[in-house]
């Protein structure tokens, strides 16, 4: 009986809470095919990075460099040797990949701020850019690597 009434109240209270995504949704497969004939969309496997869970590579046959995809939002669910479909940045938007695990995001925001509290665990490992774009204007264009998002998975792994 408790069951069906936590049921119950579930169901009711489903119209009245908005549920917060986490991840955009993934493009229908016939808006992907049509993208990729057209050019709009590549085609290639995801491989996950080993060191930085925030962050993979898709292999795409047609291009000579892999391209990177980093944070959760781009990745959008996709895992280890999934066939996904990727809409590629513009070049001013390309990136690099990072050297070392993120480990604890609320550290980095603190550092960020300027924040020099103890407890917030200085000696922790940051997300560390092979090149900082944002902060380095003078950078050498030839370590950015193409830098897209998944909009959707063709084939899970």
């Amino acid at each position: 009986h408790l069951l069906d009434r936590l049921a119950q109240s579930d169901e009711a209270g489903m119209d009245s809470v908005v549920r917060k995504k986490f991840f955009p949704e993934h493009l229908p497969l016939s808006v992907i095919q049509t993208g990729l004939k057209r050019g709009k969309y590549l085609q290639g496997a995801f491989q996950a990075s080993r060191e930085n869970f925030l962050e993979g590579f898709v292999n795409v046959h047609s291009m000579d460099r892999w391209i990177l995809v980093q944070n959760s939002e781009n990745l959008n669910r996709a895992v280890h040797e999934d066939i996904v479909a990727v809409e590629l940045f513009a070049e001013s938007q390309w990136s690099c990949p990072s050297r070392v695990v993120v480990k604890d995001e609320i550290n980095i925001e603190k550092e960020k701020n300027g924040d020099d509290d103890e407890e917030a665990g200085a000696d922790e490992p940051m997300d560390i850019s092979a090149c900082d774009v944002k902060t380095n204007k003078s950078i050498d264009t030839s370590l950015l690597h193409p830098t897209g998002r998944v909009v959707g998975i063709i084939k899970r792994n």
